[in-house]
């Protein structure tokens, strides 16, 4: 009888349960995806939904960013907004295949130019978010050997984290806007 009586006062009690939203459990799951177009590449006709699925994980990552700045303290947001950064950074990355193997296409003088801007992008996004580049988020960690090795492959020379600007990022865009150029001539 007595437990009857505790069944029916836990079921009839009002029940709060309290849910942090300071988790990464979103980041998570955009990283997942990120890896999982990493381990298959597109084939040339399936790039452009490939580079929009990309640009969805960005703005959702985005978003996240945003949602998460707003009702977490220090403490939880940094380390989820570096593995946001980390997400961004590897799209990037992959944009920058997209994009290269696109221009080889139909212009190759502007394909290396094009990609290089988008690993610039990429590395300055994981310099952000660890200037010092202490190790202490992993999804970083993960993501920093791919940016160096994609550099290198394009000859673009990673300048220190503490080189690292938006300038130095627009001056890797404007190589690519004029190498576009040249594509209409």
């Amino acid at each position: 009888m007595l437990f009857a009586a505790l069944i029916a006062a836990t079921i009839s009690a009002p029940s709060t349960v309290a849910v942090s939203r300071c988790n990464n459990y979103v980041t998570t799951s955009l990283e997942d995806k990120v890896r999982g177009f990493d381990r298959r590449p597109p084939s040339a006709k399936d790039r452009n939904d490939r580079y929009a699925a990309l640009q969805g994980i960005t703005a959702s990552a985005n978003e996240e960013a945003d949602i998460l700045h707003a009702v977490c303290s220090d403490d939880d947001y940094v380390p989820i907004a570096a593995q946001l950064s980390a997400v961004e950074a590897w799209t990037q990355l992959l944009e920058a295949d997209l994009n290269q193997a696109n221009y080889d296409d139909k212009c190759k003088a502007a394909a290396q130019p094009v990609a290089r801007a988008f690993v610039a992008h990429a590395w300055l996004l994981l310099v952000k978010a660890d200037p010092e580049q202490t190790g202490r988020y992993p999804s970083i960690q993960n993501v920093l050997p791919k940016a160096k090795t994609r550099a290198a492959a394009l000859g673009l020379t990673l300048p220190t984290p503490a080189d690292t600007s938006a300038y130095w990022l627009t001056q890797q865009q404007q190589a690519a806007d004029e190498a576009i150029k040249t594509c209409g001539q």
